[in-house]
């Protein structure tokens, strides 16, 4: 679907202009109406779909974006990759910044770059990448187990979540969802956005959970892409679990009391904490410590605390700006 949209959109013109061939003709072998160069880059396209899925979420989370692409972030993307050569008089950085608006420009949107890949890569990539978590993590009958136990306390904070600073908020099918900005807003509102768990990591953690979607650009596709159901959320708190600082079974005498441990560490000594936070904390794809189900118990007790804690204070609740 995208690849067919990528390709209305003025790909084979593109293609066909920068082909190498010997001939000047347009070849179709097959006789479907398709031009075989054309073919030729939808194959390359599909073999390395994952890697392209893979940099394009990570590109994507630059720009705090589930599917878009922002110029600043595809810039770094051509640096770090040292796609660009200084020394050519054909492919230097000013000429990719061209090649972004000229796409940007055929899709129609302002600075910004849909990921033109074909659905079923992106439905592989998502289901292959991320089930290496979930199979490694979720799917463990010791992390289902700690998931089971405390469901009371989940639901309570994805009800608080789901009507983070969204009041009037659009509801589909009467199914309760989660939004990348109140997920964002209410993680850095409950004291969880920090030097262990970025914001952007954070993104990266929603974007994750996410079910696939057969057509993400109908309004029904498009809403399931951009939000979690409980299910979903319950997966994004398991990927900030493998991530987030939080003591050991040494320091507590039951996960109970991690809420307390970290606010009094956080409000009487505070540069111990920020130490912990930074000493402790688990680099984004790295595996989690050795003994995630407690980790994992630790983080939903710790938010439970602070969504407990945010309604006794009464916080006012700020939206992180777009």
């Amino acid at each position: 679907m995208d690849w067919k949209r990528t390709m209305d959109m003025g790909l084979v013109k593109i293609i066909m202009q920068n082909d190498d061939g010997d001939d000047d003709g347009i070849e179709d072998e097959d006789g479907d109406g398709i031009p075989d160069e054309v073919e030729e880059v939808g194959e390359i396209l599909w073999k390395h779909s994952l890697l392209l899925h893979e940099v394009f979420v990570e590109s994507a989370s630059l720009s705090r974006s589930l599917d878009l692409v922002g110029m600043n972030a595809f810039s770094k993307f051509v640096v770090d990759c040292a796609l660009f050569d200084k020394t050519s008089n054909l492919c230097q950085l000013s000429h990719f910044d061209q090649m972004f608006l000229r796409a940007d420009a055929l899709g129609k949107k302002q600075e910004r770059l849909r990921a033109e890949l074909d659905v079923e890569s992106r439905y592989i990539s998502v289901s292959r990448d991320a089930d290496v978590f979930r199979r490694c993590h979720c799917y463990q009958e010791s992390s289902c187990a700690v998931l089971c136990r405390r469901e009371a306390e989940l639901r309570v904070i994805f009800d608080f979540m789901a009507c983070f600073g969204s009041k009037g908020k659009l509801v589909h099918d009467k199914v309760p969802t989660i939004t990348l900005l109140e997920w964002l807003s209410s993680l850095k509102h409950l004291n969880f956005i920090g030097p262990d768990v970025s914001e952007r990591d954070s993104l990266r953690c929603f974007s994750w959970s996410r079910m696939v979607v057969e057509d993400s650009q109908t309004p029904n596709g498009h809403f399931k892409n951009t939000v979690l159901p409980f299910e979903g959320f319950m997966e994004a708190v398991c990927r900030v679990a493998a991530q987030k600082a939080l003591p050991t079974k040494e320091e507590l005498n039951a996960p109970e009391e991690c809420g307390q441990w970290m606010v009094e560490l956080r409000t009487t000594r505070a540069t111990d904490y920020d130490e912990m936070l930074m000493q402790r904390a688990t680099e984004w794809g790295s595996p989690p410590p050795a003994d995630y189900p407690h980790t994992l118990e630790c983080t939903i007790v710790l938010l439970a605390f602070e969504v407990r804690d945010s309604k006794r204070q009464t916080r006012p609740q700020v939206l992180l700006s777009r």
